[in-house]
């Protein structure tokens, strides 16, 4: 069985208040829509965090349908903070 999955127009909206339509397939995966989403603010997707009602898409394999993101919906877009030990702390321990 064939199932059709149109297009979505997703709202992005970033920290700083800016505002993008994102048009893409209802069956996208999260790692695709980060993909789009570098086309359109230049960031890698492995510093993007996309949040869609209360819930970090976290999981790139996982569809937009999956995650019950519907057509409209607002994705808010920040920045992933980069992880790591203090290097004062990592020496402290040695």
């Amino acid at each position: 069985m064939f199932v059709l999955h149109p297009k979505m127009n997703l709202k992005l909206k970033s920290l700083t208040g800016k505002d993008k339509a994102i048009e893409i397939d209802g069956s996208a995966t999260i790692a695709e829509l980060k993909q789009k989403i570098e086309e359109y603010e230049k960031i890698p997707p492995e510093q993007q965090r996309l949040i869609c009602n209360g819930k970090v898409l976290i999981q790139g394999d996982k569809t937009l349908t999956e995650y019950k993101i519907n057509s409209n919906c607002v994705i808010h877009f920040v920045l992933a903070l980069r992880g790591g030990e203090n290097r004062l702390l990592s020496k402290a321990r040695l």
